[in-house]
């Protein structure tokens, strides 16, 4: 599937029948910042475009639904949200609060428009599922192109 992109993490691997383009992208693994309590997360992706949709799925483990926006304009769609965690621990007379939170974002690039009417999404068990129908004619052709050379055309 030519022409779709994950921006920023990386580009696009296809698998047998071009089916699944992206395969757990970046990891959700959290490098944590002890001196201002915020964290990088990366939400993994997985990409299925099949059956004239296009599916997308993030794990986004510890995360409220409520926390989560997903948009769409022209042929980009975005997904953002924060992640938070407050761990509580008592010992005795002494009580610990260890608080992090960090922003994500996650684009993906189309290489056609986004009817924003035709996407869904839903979030079930830490796992967001966007589903975006493809336009009429969106499926790619492949042409084979002539090429010219100074003493003969190929084929």
């Amino acid at each position: 599937m030519a022409g779709f992109r994950d921006a920023p993490n990386a580009g696009p691997s296809a698998t047998a029948g071009g089916t699944l383009l992206f395969a757990t992208l970046g990891g959700s693994a959290a490098s944590e910042s002890a001196m201002s309590g915020s964290f990088d997360f990366v939400p993994s992706a997985e990409v299925h475009d099949a059956e004239g949709r296009l599916t997308i799925r993030l794990e986004l483990p510890g995360v409220d639904a409520g926390d989560i926006s997903v948009s769409a304009t022209d042929r980009l769609l975005e997904i953002r949200g924060e992640k938070r965690s407050d761990v509580q621990r008592r010992s005795g007379d002494h009580y610990a609060t260890d608080r992090s939170f960090g922003a994500f974002s996650r684009g993906f690039a189309l290489p056609y428009a986004i009817d924003p009417d035709r996407i869904e999404a839903g979030f079930d068990r830490g796992v967001l599922t966007i589903t975006v129908d493809k336009p009429a004619g969106s499926r790619s052709q492949v042409r084979r192109i002539a090429i010219r050379s100074a003493t003969a055309t190929v084929t």
